[in-house]
């Protein structure tokens, strides 16, 4: 019955229900705790990188929180290191977008890589220089204008075909 507690022999707790074997407590109905409260949806404070609202018991600063209005952060470490917009926009390593996916990392060593097994890589961005990159499986198309243009500028090595440098 409704509004009815109920305590089994081993302690567990059931509140508008008869306590399932499985857990310590059991309510059937909605739950309100101070800032966390259960009406059809799960409601929580807004958290921030270090402490996180959705968080882990044994890890308190690694999880999920709200950096701002129907925006989604993620934290490990105390540290914001990815976010989700309100545009749709995501972003890893920094909290502004500069596109519709943005990964801002360091400046040296790689930032971005796609690979098909450990020891295979398809793409790689370093952040070492402007837009310094390790391709495979890569097709450019496109032509030149005079006011665009579309191609290779090699300042270091050589551009090659089938192994042979083309100078």
């Amino acid at each position: 019955p409704a509004n009815t507690l109920y305590i089994a022999d081993d302690g567990r707790i059931g509140i508008s229900m008869v306590p399932d074997s499985t857990f310590a407590l059991d309510v059937n109905g909605g739950i309100n705790s101070g800032t966390v409260q259960s009406e059809g949806g799960f409601l929580s404070a807004d958290g921030n990188a270090g402490i996180a609202a959705f968080r882990f018991s044994s890890d308190g600063n690694t999880g999920m929180f709200r950096p701002g209005t129907d925006t989604l952060g993620f934290t490990t470490g105390g540290v914001e290191r990815a976010r989700l917009t309100a545009s749709g926009a995501f972003v890893i390593g920094t909290s502004t977008p500069y596109a519709t996916t943005t990964i801002w990392g360091n400046t040296t060593g790689k930032i971005f890589e796609i690979a098909n097994s450990a020891s295979t890589t398809l793409l790689s961005v370093s952040g070492t220089g402007f837009g310094t990159t390790t391709l495979s499986g890569l097709t450019i198309s496109g032509s030149a204008t005079s006011t665009s243009n579309v191609g290779f500028d090699i300042s270091d090595g050589c551009y090659a075909i089938d192994g042979t440098c083309l100078s």
